[in-house]
This record gives structure tokens, C-alpha cells and sequence, in this order.
């Protein structure tokens, strides 16, 4: 990253408060992930109790995913986000109050990750939206980069906090953790100063329906948005889908403490950070779907070694390689979209990539049966091994995917 173009993006005010709040937000879904997943496991010894609450969080994707990309180009992106955040402040002190008071229930959580799922599914195409038109065409590869070593830094802080959390305090410590890091965001939101260049007569020429359909169509008819995309769906199916095995795998495979489960978690942030940065750094615009593309592979070959590994540090270090290749995919996730893509169908495209991250429910409930029928070390083995077979498939069908 130049120095220059660093100084001008966080001269930026508004460029700085949606950055913090991309950071914070991803922040608080590791560590909701961690916290819920060892507090379901360790209530049900259920594999598909704990498939069944991430289920909850990432099935609202499919069907919102597409429908916040289109309607965020007809109203207030700051508006939405500000209202998405807030619902997320009540439902996590709801939570919190009934954990503290040993009342909450399985479909309690249920409940609250289903409207975290809500809320998620606005980043891409609202808040990363916004950032990249804060940025511009020249810095756009700069700012997504920055963006992604922040959050990526929050995997390192996130799960690390929510193991502590659940060792030494329990699940209502998380939930109040949670619901003051969303009301940050509420606030940083609330002083943006948002861009009212564009038109309202844009409103009249469409429907929210014409014009989630022309995105499909248009991602249709370009090879590389196609190929892009469906290595969204691909890691989506068969790569995240393993987080929510890993605290169960660590439990049951290495036999450790949730502190150390949220160490071991953490280790994979740090790998994605230094990706990030160094990404960031060389922004070469020529190899950005070179590290799309090999950063996806390097995910499911890490996903594969871990399920076989039985030792604790041989698995930090396969999950610093596995976050390495995610610093890749999910820096030029946010990137590639605005390289590719004409800006009139900047937001349907990533509208898209909501609807691609929506498949992660599908892979969530095919990693929890394969679980239950061969155990979770080997559910994300057969997955991971099923989506490197699809990356190398869709690089020979579209040799535009890279």
C-alpha cells in the first residue's frame, strides 16, 4: 500500500468509521461464533444442534443477500445500517439478561443468530458498497485491503476473546460484549455524512425486482464476474462451513480448553492478516484473481490437514497456512468486484456475493450430517476435498476465473 494513498484514505472521515465498523462487526461474529458454538456443544454434545444455531446466522443470506444489494441503491445506506446494528444491540442484551439468569434456551440463540445472519447480510452490499465509493477506482484495491487486514485482525482478537470469555465469565459476558461493540457501530454509522450526489429520478426507471434480475443476467453473461462468483459459492459450500467443526474437533481430536480453542482460532486470523497486508503492499492489479484464486485453494488443502491432524501445535501452524490463503480470497472478495464490474451494476454484483455467501447454510447442514454419519474431522475433509476438485473444475471450464 503507498504511503500517499494510505495518508488520503484515512484522512477521510467517513472512510475511517466505516472501516472501524467493518472491523468491529466481523469482530463480533467470531467471537459470537466461538462463545455459541462451545456453549451448544457443551449443552447438547450435539454436532447437529451446533450445525443447526450457525444454520440460523447464515441462512438469511439466500434469500436477502441479493434483495440489499438492490434496495440499498433506492434508500438511505446509512439509514439501513444504522437500523440493522440497532436491532443487533437488543436482541444481544436480551440474551445477555437471559443468560445471566440461567433462562436462555437453544431457541433463544436460534433466534439471536438468525437476526445477526439479517444484519451480515448487508456488509457487501451496503457498508463495503459505501467504502468503495469513498475509496475510488485508484485506491479501491488499497481501501478493501486495509479493510480486510482489519477484519482479519479481529479474528485474531475475536475468537481469542470469546474462548476467554467462556472459560472464565460465560455466555452472558459475550452477549454484553457483543451488544457494546454493535452499539459502537450504530454510533460511528450515525456520523457518517452521507454522499447524496445520486439521483432519486434513478428510482422511477425500475422495480427492486428488474433490477436484481439484470444483475444475474449481466454476472451470467461476463466469465469473469461468472467465475468469481461461483468461487464464492464454492468456498461458501465447502471451505467456511469447518469453523463451526473446529471447536468441536478441538474438543474431542486435541482435547483442549476453550481458552486454547480460541487461541487455535485465533492463529488462522493472524495468517489472514499478514496476507492482507502484504497484498495490500504489492497491489499489482494483474495478480488480484491470481491471489482470489490460489488463496481459495490454499484454504481447502489447509481445511484437509487439519482434520487429519492430532496434535495441538501441528494445528496452529496448518491453521496460520489456512489463514494465509484467507487473507487472499477475502481481500480480493471485496477488491474484484470493483475492478470487474461497470459501477452502474457495482451493487447487484455485490448484492451477488451476498447471495453466493448464502450458500454457507447448504455446506453448514452438509458438514453437520456428514458429521453425524463419519464424525466432524472427517465432514470437513470430504468437504474440503470436494471443493479443490471444484476450483480446478471451474479454472478448466473458465480460464477467465483467473
Amino acid at each position: 500500500m503507498h504511503k500517499n494513498t494510505l495518508k488520503s484514505l484515512f484522512r477521510d472521515k467517513n472512510f475511517v468509521k466505516l472501516w472501524t465498523v467493518g472491523a468491529a462487526s466481523m469482530g463480533n461474529q467470531w467471537l459470537e461464533m466461538l462463545a455459541i458454538t462451545v456453549f451448544i456443544y457443551n449443552a447438547t454434545q450435539s454436532a447437529l444442534a451446533v450445525t443447526l444455531a450457525n444454520f440460523a446466522r447464515a441462512v438469511p443470506m439466500i434469500f436477502l443477500g441479493g434483495l440489499t444489494g438492490v434496495v440499498s441503491d433506492y434508500f438511505s445506506k446509512r439509514k439501513i445500517l444504522i437500523f440493522a446494528y440497532g436491532l443487533l444491540v437488543i436482541s444481544s442484551l436480551i440474551l445477555a439478561i437471559l443468560s445471566y439468569f440461567k433462562l436462555i434456551q437453544i431457541w433463544h440463540i436460534i433466534i439471536g443468530m438468525t437476526l445477526t445472519g439479517v444484519v451480515f447480510s448487508t456488509d457487501f452490499p451496503v457498508r463495503r458498497n459505501m467504502l468503495g465509493e469513498l475509496a475510488g477506482s485508484d485506491r479501491v484495491g488499497s481501501a478493501m485491503g486495509f479493510d480486510s487486514i482489519a477484519r482479519n485482525g479481529t479474528r485474531v482478537i475475536g475468537p481469542f476473546l470469546g474462548g476467554t470469555i467462556m472459560e472464565f465469565s460465560g455466555l452472558h459476558g459475550a452477549y454484553l460484549i457483543l451488544s457494546f461493540f454493535y452499539a459502537f457501530n450504530m454510533y460511528q454509522i450515525f456520523r457518517v455524512v452521507e454522499d447524496k450526489s445520486n439521483s432519486k429520478s434513478n428510482k422511477i426507471k425500475s422495480t427492486y425486482f428488474n433490477d436484481l434480475i439484470n444483475g444475474i443476467n449481466f454476472a451470467r453473461k461476463e466469465p469473469s464476474i461468472l467465475g468469481f462468483l461461483l468461487i464464492t459459492v464454492t468456498m461458501n459450500l465447502f471451505a467456511f462451513p469447518y469453523m463451526i467443526m473446529v471447536p468441536v474437533i478441538a474438543q474431542n481430536q486435541l482435547d483442549v480448553s476453550p481458552f486454547l480453542i480460541g487461541i487455535l482460532v485465533s492463529i488462522d486470523g493472524i495468517g489472514a492478516v499478514i496476507a492482507a497486508s502484504l497484498i495490500s503492499i504489492i497491489a499489482l492489479k494483474k495478480l488480484y484473481k491470481s491471489f482470489y484464486f490460489f488463496g481459495s485453494c490454499l484454504v481447502m488443502i489447509g481445511i484437509c490437514l487439519f482434520g487429519y491432524s492430532n496434535y495441538y501445535i501441528l494445528s496452529i501452524f496448518i491453521m496460520f497456512l489456512t489463514g494465509i490463503g484467507m487473507g487472499g480470497f477475502s481481500t480480493m472478495q471485496g477488491t474484484l468486484p470493483f475492478i470487474i464490474a461497470p459501477k452502474e451494476m457495482r451493487a447487484r454484483v455485490l448484492g451477488l456475493i451476498s447471495v453466493g455467501i448464502g450458500m454457507n447454510p447448504l455446506g453448514i447442514l452438509l458438514v453437520g450430517f456428514l458429521a453425524i454419519k463419519y464424525g466432524p474431522a472427517s465432514s470437513i475433509i470430504i468437504c474440503s476435498v470436494i471443493g479443490l476438485a471444484t476450483l480446478i473444475g471451474l479454472l478448466l471450464i473458465n480460464k477467465k476465473t483467473i
